[in-house]
């Protein structure tokens, strides 16, 4: 059955939720297993904190590592086949991850995580993208982000009540639930990809030199580094949180989760405004609040840490950049990804998913390895570059858009 013949409540209302719950489960994976990540460095053997983050970053290199592939290939065989048995995927290394044995063990299931979420970047969203006009799509999304944004809400919360009661392993039964649930909803309300996505072929040459293009695209391109700057910021939170809050300042895991709380407010605060005010303010104005916010909340994180070593300073600067994430980066992704007019979106999703991972990933071992070694005047640093860079790149984007609009005259 198709987008236009199934039931209206199916596809507006049961396929984004099922898309978001499984979001969800993939959030909630990174996010409850943080405050147990001590304790599973210490029960698998690790040697060293670094590690930690690592755990992060191997769910993000898992994600990227598929992303280029899942984009044409969801083109070729349809959102739906492909969609469905990424779920599957996911849920069976969660349930995989009761039984690991070794730190590196660990590491490998994260990244077939991390693999299983890429699934909703690459595939999930552009399912979206193409069901809803612009401001709908923006709408749908901006208001699925504030359900799946209670992963990193909830999240530490729940793994440190669970890491104090259970095994550290409960935690990925638990998800495997949830990413259950979502299957059965995207099963009855997933519809097919329109006859006009079913026309690609996947073949190799033919996507490296869609890849190509992309690249060559300096709007698409720059709107993928902005991206990747803003995820980075907060990307840097997440990952480093867990060693400079527990390890270093010794809080317990459930203090930890409650300092999260904060950050976490903000970007759903950021998400519910812009579901309020997108219909009466232009995509491009929302991109500029974002931006303001985040370099404020960058300026305000260096003034409160530097020379200062207590991590939670960080907080009222990290807290008003995720406020302006919530408000631009959903309109940001939608106009980056619109960008190459005819190109298949599964493609230009996954070329914008991997640029701005990989700036997040980079971003957040280069501050790791710089905190470990000088302390908060790293991540200080770090925070101010990722917002430079931002601006930067959204500079050269308003420029090469320019540039286009004046070729169209």
């Amino acid at each position: 059955m198709t987008a236009q013949s199934r039931p209206a409540p199916v596809i507006g209302v049961l396929f984004p939720l099922s898309v978001v719950f499984f979001e969800f489960a993939t959030f909630i994976s990174n996010d409850m297993i943080m405050p147990g990540m001590p304790a599973v460095a210490h029960d698998l053997g690790a040697q060293s904190v670094g590690v930690i983050s690592l755990a992060l970053s191997a769910a993000l290199m898992g994600n990227i590592g598929t992303q280029w592939l899942l984009g044409p290939l969801s083109d070729a065989l349809g959102r739906r086949p492909v969609f469905l048995a990424g779920v599957v995927i996911f849920t069976l290394s969660c349930f995989a991850g009761m039984a690991v044995e070794s730190m590196w063990q660990f590491i490998l299931l994260r990244a077939v995580q991390g693999a299983g979420g890429a699934f909703t970047m690459a595939v999930g969203y552009p399912a979206i993208q193409e069901a809803f006009e612009e401001k709908r799509a923006v709408r749908t999304i901006s208001l699925m982000a504030n359900v799946s944004l209670l992963a990193p809400i909830l999240g530490p919360v729940a793994g440190a009540l669970v890491v104090t009661v259970f095994s550290w392993r409960v935690i990925f039964l638990l998800i495997a639930l949830v990413s259950l649930v979502a299957f059965a909803g995207l099963w009855k309300s997933m519809p097919k990809s329109r006859q006009r996505t079913l026309s690609f072929r996947f073949h190799i040459v033919r996507t490296l030199r869609g890849y190509r293009r992309c690249l060559m695209n300096r709007e698409l391109l720059s709107g993928s580094f902005a991206l990747g700057f803003i995820f980075g910021m907060l990307m840097i939170w997440i990952a480093l949180s867990p060693i400079g809050l527990i390890e270093r300042q010794g809080l317990t895991p459930l203090s930890y989760a409650l300092w999260q709380l904060p950050v976490f407010a903000g970007l759903v605060g950021g998400n519910l405004l812009l579901s309020q005010i997108v219909y009466r303010v232009e995509i491009e104005r929302l991109i500029a609040i974002s931006i303001s916010c985040i370099t404020t909340g960058a300026v305000l994180a260096v003034a409160l840490t530097w020379g200062n070593q207590d991590f939670r300073w960080l907080i009222p600067g990290v807290t008003i950049s995720s406020f302006g994430m919530g408000i631009g980066f959903g309109g940001l992704m939608r106009r980056t990804l619109f960008a190459v007019p005819g190109s298949s979106k599964g493609a230009v999703a996954a070329f914008i998913n991997t640029v701005f991972m990989f700036v997040g990933i980079a971003l957040v071992e280069g501050c790791k390895h710089f905190y470990l070694v000088y302390g908060m005047e790293a991540i200080a640093a770090t925070l101010g570059f990722c917002a430079a860079g931002a601006m930067v790149s959204l500079a050269v984007r308003r420029n090469a858009r320019s540039g286009l609009a004046v070729s169209a005259d």
